[in-house]
Formats: structure tokens, sequence, C-alpha cells
């Protein structure tokens, strides 16, 4: 899988960057396929961790929901109480 295995102009650049940094070209082959997995395995991670997050973000929205309609409900009925006669009539 490492271009600097497979000759060409990748492997020369390979060579290149070994020198420079005075590592084997096997290590940097390694390097970069470690580079590689963590960054996937990173991807992977956060990937799990949004599905996670989304049933708790809707089972919030939903309690607020749930909230909302419950004092509304307590409020309608203390108008009615205060009111009686003004309650919604269908009409005829």
């Amino acid at each position: 899988m490492s271009r600097g295995r497979k000759g060409g102009a990748g492997g020369a650049e390979l060579e290149a960057t070994s020198r420079k940094y005075g590592v084997t070209a096997a290590t940097l082959t390694r390097w970069r396929e470690a580079s590689l997995e963590g960054g996937e395995s990173g991807l992977k991670i956060r990937a799990t961790d949004v599905v996670d997050e989304e049933p708790k973000t809707l089972k919030s929205a939903v309690a607020n929901l749930v909230v909302d309609n419950e004092l509304l409900r307590q409020r309608t009925r203390q108008m009615e109480e205060e009111k009686p006669f003004l309650r919604w009539r269908s009409k005829p």
C-alpha cells in the first residue's frame, strides 16, 4: 500500500523525506499508515457520537413540548374557571 515500495515519483519523495528527517522509509511508511488508521478511527468515533447525541436531543425536545403543553392546559383550565361562559362553542 505504501507508495515508496512501488517506485515512481512517490518513492523518490519518500526517500527524500526519509533522508531529510533521518529515518528509514519503512518507519515513515509505518507512521503514515498509523496516522491514516488513527484518522479513520477518529471519524468512526465521531460518527457514533453524533448518532448517540441525536436521540438525546430529540428526547429533550419532546420533553420541552410536553411541559409546554401541560402549562397551556393548566392556563386554559384556569381561564375557563375564571370566565366559564367564554368557552369555545361549535357553530350551528
